[in-house]
């Protein structure tokens, strides 16, 4: 079987670190290690990692801040194996998202990543919504538009594609969407989704503060102006989708100086790209206890609610 990296960078996550790496230890696959890379956290995030008893862990430190694409990069160069997943240090996983992962990138050799759908849910393991079920073909001008339908932390992949591919860091905040974009234009986007949920991500954690969605915006119009002209072959829709997407900044910021952001993820969650359903939260449910039950060596069981 091959063995596959999973990387977790964290920050003052102390909360829900714990949760996510119960996650890995979910996996109905178990040829894995796991490195835990500490992004200069100030609270016990570090404590909690370094109290997993368990050879598979790896924990690195520096008690630096250099930000997420940097501690991607350093994952990627760090990983002993040919095959790197990611997530996110506040986020969950089903326990079969490995497995059928590796098993769909082995099967097939023209690919060098695979996504997957999501559930969103809050802070309190409240279900929210489905998302990114039924993408479909990915092509450069669905890139350029941003519609991609790439869930950026469901991805696994071949190692030596994120080698070939660094994350550009100074776009902190717009990594993924500069990546996809920048691969796409080298064509060298060979990636493939499935289409049912095996990640969840906590979308609550995802309303930051006003400097880094202020940063993100810039982030965001340093890539419509570098790749995405030339990704639609359109500049008239360039022009027009970056005014659209001007609105949806405005409103973002907006909503964040009036502190309504848990509105934000309402109607984000609301929309036509939103699945809700009993099944569904059904499915969320069963793997949130799943995995909150998992016995993860060093750490304490049964964690309090976050």
């Amino acid at each position: 079987m091959n063995y596959v990296t999973i990387g977790i960078p964290f920050y003052n996550a102390e909360k829900t670190l714990a949760d996510a790496i119960r996650a890995v230890f979910a996996q109905t696959y178990p040829y894995w290690e796991l490195i835990l890379v500490d992004d200069g956290s100030t609270d016990r995030s570090l404590e909690i990692a370094r109290s997993v008893d368990d050879p598979r862990v790896r924990v690195i430190s520096d008690g630096k801040n250099l930000r997420l694409p940097a501690r991607l990069n350093q994952i990627a160069r760090e990983a002993r194996y040919d095959y790197l997943a990611r997530m996110d240090a506040d986020d969950l996983m089903a326990p079969d998202r490995i497995e059928k992962q590796m098993r769909l990138l082995e099967e097939r050799p023209d690919i060098d990543l695979v996504s997957a759908g999501m559930f969103a849910y809050d802070s309190k393991f409240n279900f929210y919504s489905a998302r990114n079920l039924n993408v479909p073909e990915i092509t450069k001008r669905r890139v350029g538009l941003g519609k991609s339908g790439i869930c950026h932390a469901a991805v696994l992949g071949r190692k030596a594609w994120f080698l070939r591919h660094p994350y550009d860091e100074s776009f902190f905040g717009a990594e993924d969407a500069e990546l996809w974009c920048r691969a796409a234009l080298d064509d060298d986007l060979k990636i493939t989704l499935i289409n049912e949920p095996l990640y969840a991500a906590c979308e609550e954690s995802s309303c930051t503060s006003f400097p880094k969605l202020k940063w993100a915006i810039i982030c965001a119009y340093r890539i419509y102006s570098r790749y995405r002209g030339k990704l639609i072959g359109s500049m008239a829709e360039h022009y027009t989708l970056l005014f659209v997407n001007y609105l949806n900044w405005g409103t973002k910021l907006m909503m964040h100086l009036l502190r309504i952001q848990k509105l934000r993820m309402k109607i984000r969650n609301s929309g036509k790209k939103s699945i809700v359903s009993d099944e569904l939260r059904q499915r969320f449910e069963t793997m949130v206890t799943a995995v909150r039950a998992v016995h993860v060596p060093g750490l304490p069981d049964n964690a309090a609610d976050r």
